[in-house]
């Protein structure tokens, strides 16, 4: 008989993700750093490559975070969050 205590989190395809900062930093040097961002609220989604910037791409989306998202700024769109 087996114990299973972890919590089954059903699996979500990567197309129905709905927001989120995604980085690749291979430990690699020379390889290619990537990364994506994409906000629910449908007014960000962008793409950077290279180490400088995926750094501008960071401060960018977390400036839309904290400051521009609607669904973050407006309290519709925090009791919707």
């Amino acid at each position: 008989m087996s114990s299973d205590t972890t919590a089954r989190i059903p699996h979500q395809p990567p197309e129905q993700v709905f927001f989120g900062l995604h980085i690749i930093a291979p430990p690699d040097w020379s390889a290619l750093t990537r990364a994506t961002a994409l906000c629910r609220c449908g007014a960000y989604d962008r793409e950077a490559r290279g180490r400088r910037a995926v750094l501008r791409l960071v401060a960018d989306w977390d400036r839309h975070r904290t400051a521009t998202c609607p669904l973050r700024t407006s309290p519709e769109g925090t009791q919707a969050a």
